[in-house]
């Protein structure tokens, strides 16, 4: 949340290029938009509870995203 724009750019950049190498990246984030073209897969929790998981674009464009007001 904290980090400027260009910073952003550069920590987006480290990890496709490391998820390119077939490292495995577990990124924990409020920022919906900043995951997408990183995440393969999301997992949603809403009070340390699992509400959904799945293919990234599924779970963003769920019902629980928008009930949740997350994006």
């Amino acid at each position: 949340v904290g980090l400027d724009p260009a910073s952003q750019r550069t920590l987006r950049d480290l990890l496709i290029d490391a998820k390119s190498d077939g490292v495995a990246v577990l990124l924990t984030t409020h920022q919906l938009a900043f995951a997408r073209g990183i995440a393969d897969r999301a997992v949603l929790l809403a009070d340390g509870a699992v509400v959904q998981h799945g293919p990234y674009e599924a779970v963003i464009e769920g019902e629980n995203v928008y009930q949740r007001g997350l994006l």
